[in-house]
């Protein structure tokens, strides 16, 4: 407890320190624009993004998503691995994300990883792969089919095809270095998008090569691990991943009981009990209602949630359509987010389906979404919740008769 309170002071310290040396930093260095950057780069300049290896700024660079009112965000991977401290705090700066500095700051635990570029074939391969990724969330605006949409499947198969031959004790040892960590993103990729799939055993396997060749895992990489296995449900596995590594320690992994047993099909959801930490599982049918995905830290899905809660009328009718709230079937479960929920509403508790299999329909939504049933079956459909909200378009989609 000494050490875990002298670090967090340590880290207190650091970042005042940082805010202080930095600030009059932040108001030349910020970025504005894309054009503003590509002048910068143009140039020749030096930025606080030439502390990256040139791998890891290319990474970050081509991670950057630009809107209206300037950059939106920004993966913030090539930074936790590479960067000290102080290194991180000024490139924060110039990507005006200094609100996420303490958090990041937080995550470094051990030297910075700087290791020799990847080639250029699994460079180009893995860019390939985030392109297709990002083409694969845009259509997410789309109406979707009842059962998933087709572009995740062609995602994953295509993950299968380039790294698949890759992804094995005996390949991975023939790989430089360099490329490991490439190999680990097209992993993760993939098994976000289906954690049934091989993918999910491919970021095991890269993570145990990581430790084969000595590099320190620490940064990002376990994280990610403990997250594959979360999302999947492999609670036991996470325990012990995270029983080996104090760092993670910080992390509450459930217990399940399961009365269904393994052999059950059909559908069937998670119930958090009162002390946030026994997940029970329970089957549900769904003849003719309404379920409705919601995700923490999504300020859509807290509107929408709180419009629900602040109106009685809408609730009321809400519950006679039979209105089921569960977060994302391929997420982790986050159970601080539901276990706060449900003690504020225990009439309209949020559930965590156990499996992408059992929900196939939902499996790729994002939140909030709200999908109706009708014998079984979804046959309608309403994405987002935008700033003014969706009241009328959901009202009309409850609508649609149950014959």
């Amino acid at each position: 407890m000494t050490s875990w309170l002298h670090r967090c002071a340590l880290l207190l310290c650091l970042f005042c320190w940082m805010s202080a040396s930095y600030a009059s930093k932040v108001d030349s260095f910020a970025l504005q624009s894309k054009e503003q950057l590509d002048v910068l780069l143009a140039s020749g300049k030096r930025t606080p993004l030439d502390a990256l290896t040139p791998h890891g700024k290319r990474r970050l660079i081509q991670s950057l998503r630009w809107g209206r009112r300037g950059l939106g965000g920004f993966d913030t991977g090539p930074l936790l691995q590479e960067l000290d401290a102080v290194q991180l705090a000024e490139a924060l700066s110039f990507l005006n994300g200094d609100y996420l500095t303490p958090g990041l700051v937080a995550k470094l635990i051990g030297p910075p990883i700087r290791l020799p570029g990847p080639s250029q074939r699994l460079e180009d391969e893995v860019k390939r792969m985030a392109q297709l990724a990002d083409g694969l969330a845009g259509n997410r605006s789309a109406p979707i089919s009842a059962t998933s949409n087709p572009l995740a499947p062609d995602l994953v198969s295509h993950y299968e095809r380039t790294f698949g031959g890759s992804m094995s004790p005996s390949s991975l040892i023939h790989h430089p270095v360099g490329d490991l960590p490439l190999l680990f993103e097209a992993a993760l990729l993939a098994s976000n998008l289906d954690q049934n799939s091989a993918a999910t055993e491919h970021v095991q396997m890269v993570h145990q090569e990581l430790i084969k060749r000595g590099i320190d895992t620490r940064r990002k990489f376990d994280d990610s691990v403990l997250y594959v296995l979360l999302a999947a449900r492999e609670f036991d596995k996470a325990r012990a991943f995270a029983s080996g590594r104090p760092h993670l320690a910080g992390q509450t992994i459930p217990e399940v009981a399961d009365p269904l047993g393994s052999s059950f099909t059909g559908r069937s959801v998670y119930e958090l009990d009162s002390s946030g930490k026994l997940l029970t599982r329970q089957m549900v049918q769904i003849d003719a209602g309404l379920v409705m995905t919601v995700g923490t830290g999504c300020h859509f899905s807290n509107d929408a949630l709180a419009a629900i809660r602040n109106n009685p009328d809408l609730q009321a009718r809400l519950r006679r359509e039979g209105l089921m709230l569960l977060i994302s079937p391929r997420a982790p479960v986050p159970l601080s987010y539901v276990a706060e929920w449900n003690r504020a509403n225990p009439t309209l508790p949020i559930r965590v389906p156990v499996n992408v299999t059992e929900w196939r329909e939902i499996a790729d939504a994002g939140t909030p979404e709200f999908f109706l049933y009708r014998k079984n079956k979804v046959v309608g459909h309403l994405v987002g919740w935008p700033g003014g909200g969706q009241m009328a378009e959901l009202l009309k989609l409850l609508d649609i008769p149950r014959d």
